[in-house]
This record gives C-alpha cells, structure tokens and sequence, in this order.
C-alpha cells in the first residue's frame, strides 16, 4: 500500500467519529426545530408514542441478482410499511422476471451480460431501461447502488421531483477503474461532483468519508454496513457438526474473482499445495472466474465450487473452520473495505484469515478474533498456516465465540435496520426545498 494510501486510511478512520458526530448534530438541530414548531402549531410531535410515519413507493437498483445487501435494506423497509420495488440485472437471464418475497416486489431485466470492463458495452441498455421503468411508475424516493445506477435514477429523479438515496456499496474508480490513471481520475472527479449535488447518502464504512471527501459529503448522511441479520437464522447453522473433513482445517472464500483479489487468493491455494491438514473451499463469479476455475482444475487440497446463493453460502460458512478475506491492500477499496463474507464470519462464529493493512485485518487484530498475515509473502503466509494448525480446534473455537460477541457488540444488523429507517424518517420528514413546514 502506498503512502499516500496509508495516509488517506489513517486520516479516515481518526476523522470518521467526529463527523459523523456532526452529522447527528445537525439532525437533532434541525428535529428539535421540528417540534418546536410543531408545538406552536398544537400539532402532535413526531417523537409521539402515536406517530404517524409516512410511508412511500421506493425503488432500489441493483445491476446484479442476489444483492444481499440490496434486499436486506428492501426487506427492512418494506417490513416498515413501505411499498417497495428491487429492481435488478439478471446477467444471466436466469431468473423469473417478476416475484415477490418478503413484501418486496423484484423486478429483472432480462438481458445477458458479462461482469467486470466488459460490461461497459450493455450498461447504457440497462440504464435506458431504468429510466423508462422509473419514468412510468409511481415513485417517491429512488435508491440507487453505485454509479452506473446514479445517473439513470438522477435523471428520471428530475423528471419526476422525486428523492434520491445513494448507496455508495463502491466508489467507482477505486473499485473498478485504477487504471489507466487519467479515466480513473476523470471518475473520480465525476462522482465527487455527482455525489456533492445529492441529498442523501448511505456508506458502508467509515472510509469512505475520504473518498468522498467531507466536503462533498450531503447533509444526510449515515453509514449502515454490510453485515447480516442473525434473525431467522437456521439454528444448526453455527454448528460445524456436519462437516466432512474433520481432520482438515477447512478455509472458505466466497465473493467475486476481480484482478486485485485473484493473486492473493491463488498464493493461498498455490501454499496449502504442499501442506498437509488443510483444505481451501473456493466459491464465487466474475470476470476472472475462467481463469480460477482453469488454474484450480488439478490443484490439491483446493475445491471450486463455482456460484452459490447467499442460502448456501451461509451453510458453506457454517461448515468452514476459518473464512478467508485475501484483499490485495495497494487498492485502497480494499484497504477501507468491510465485505459480506466477514460480516457472515462474525455471526456464524467463525474466526478470519484477513490481510495485513486493511482494515479487517485491524478489527480482527484489535478483538482477537481471527488471523493476519501477508498473503503476497509466500514465507510469512506459511508461517501462520503452521501456527493455526498448532492452535487447533479449541483455539479456532474461542476466537469464534468473540467474533460472535463483536457481532452483537457492533454488527449486529437489527441496529443497522433501526439506523435505516431513523435515516428514511428523516428524509420523508423533509420536503425537496429543505425547508421545515
């Protein structure tokens, strides 16, 4: 990781309290305004135990299927009694075009498409018809995830006075465009300018303040992460009992084959070759997936999977000794970065294998929940296999229990879900002008 990198982390994760505190004070400033004038007019507060909440037609974006992070914040609000829509890209032109579940009502557009820079030709056709679908539907409030949603939902948004939500799951240039430089920093530059225009912003970690940068961050604010509801839960879920291999350590990686994560998941695979003890259960799509799948063919003590939902992910999860999080930390996405499957770690009691300078690495390090290493240095990544392997089970075991007591602590997603809909009260509370009636 770069200095500069280094620099832009640290100054992140020290600023990030005291302007999201901020942030609060603003919006208690502006709700205590609220119900002094409330009071005046001898209208009930909004705090009452009788509150009335206003309820509204939302859209999420989504250019993929089986987003968890999309449905649970659909699920959540439509749980409150809002009347929402997913709508998604079904790449794979796999899926029902219309279902409902759990009160959300999903929508996909049926057009396949590659991932990754080959994608680039088909999002123009994916936004021509979000805008149409937006266009000629009833909506109040449009929540687009990424950039290649945000600028479909902001013209539609203008067409029809409505609100917009962005949810920053990646900041564009830092998670898909390092190079080359230039068209990076054109991006860069785009979605600062984008996002400074906006009214309302969701982040997933507190890096990405400076990303943003927090002079362009809008006025409504609020940083809901990526963890998963513990809630419903099949129970026999955070018990290793039906695992196969039980005389193995087995690691699992779930998530998506980019070319940052790649090397350092293969150098993984490419040391448990010669180790006895171990297995690595690899599962995931994307635009490096022929390459993991050609180079894991015959590979030893390492197992392709291929895609699986997020259901078997988490079974997967569940039979796992260790969840792997092998994130190359010279791309600053992934240095801010807190994904999914840590998340899914967390709550089923599983400790991590995470990289050194990112920031799972340092809340696994500062609640001893897991393991660090250097997946580059092919030394030091052997030295910590060695090292789990002479821990053993019952160390693997206590690590597991204060991952799920982190979880509770600060992830758990029921305060995620009190935070989301606090942050869509706001929001509906305010007219388009900003001014309090």
């Amino acid at each position: 990781m770069s200095t500069g990198s280094r620099a832009r982390f640290t100054n992140a994760l020290m600023s990030a309290p005291q302007l999201v505190e901020n942030r609060l004070r603003q919006t208690s400033k502006r709700n205590a305004e609220s119900v002094l004038g409330l009071m005046q007019s001898g209208e009930s507060s909004p705090f009452s135990f009788h509150r009335t909440r206003c309820h509204a037609n939302v859209v999420l974006l989504s250019t993929s299927t089986e987003a968890p992070r999309n449905f649970r914040i659909a699920r959540t609000l439509a749980q409150e009694g809002h009347s929402v829509c997913l709508l998604e890209w079904d790449r794979e032109s796999a899926k029902s075009p219309f279902e409902v579940k759990d009160k959300v009502k999903i929508r996909r557009f049926k057009l396949k498409a590659p991932y990754g820079m080959k994608a680039i030709l088909f999002i123009p056709v994916w936004m021509l018809y979000v805008i149409v679908f937006l266009v000629t539907n009833k909506f109040d409030v449009v929540q687009p995830q990424n950039l290649d949603n945000l600028m479909a939902a902001w013209f539609a948004s203008k067409l029809k006075n409505s609100k917009i939500v962005y949810d920053l799951a990646d900041f564009y240039s830092d998670a898909y465009i390092e190079r080359p430089l230039l068209i990076s920093k054109i991006v860069r530059w785009f979605e600062r300018r984008a996002i400074k225009g906006l009214d309302n912003l969701i982040l997933v970690s507190e890096g990405q303040i400076a990303q943003v940068g927090d002079s362009n961050m809008p006025i409504h604010s609020t940083i809901i992460y990526n963890t998963v509801p513990d809630k419903g839960l099949d129970p026999n879920l955070s018990s290793s009992a039906g695992r196969p291999n039980k005389d193995k350590i087995v690691f699992l990686y779930a998530g998506i084959f980019t070319r940052d994560r790649l090397p350092l998941l293969l150098n993984l695979a490419k040391t448990l070759e010669d180790m006895d003890g171990f297995e690595l259960l690899i599962a995931g799509r994307g635009q490096m997936e022929g390459v993991v799948s050609r180079v894991l063919e015959n590979a030893q003590n390492v197992r392709f999977l291929g895609f699986l939902d997020h259901a078997d992910v988490m079974k997967q999860t569940s039979l796992c000794d260790c969840v792997v999080i092998p994130y190359d930390p010279s791309c600053y996405n992934n240095v801010i970065g807190l994904p999914n499957k840590f998340f899914e770690a967390l709550v089923l009691s599983k400790p991590v294998l995470a990289q050194k300078g990112t920031n799972v690495g340092r809340i696994v390090q500062e609640n001893d929940c897991g393991f660090i290493t250097d997946f580059r240095n092919a030394k030091e990544l052997k030295n910590t296999l060695k090292d789990m392997k002479e821990g053993g089970q019952q160390e693997f075991r206590k690590m597991g229990l204060r991952a799920r007591k982190l979880y509770l602590r600060e992830y758990n997603w029921s305060i995620m879900e009190t935070k989301l809909l606090q942050f869509y009260d706001e929001i509906l509370d305010i007219p388009p002008n900003g001014q309090l009636g």
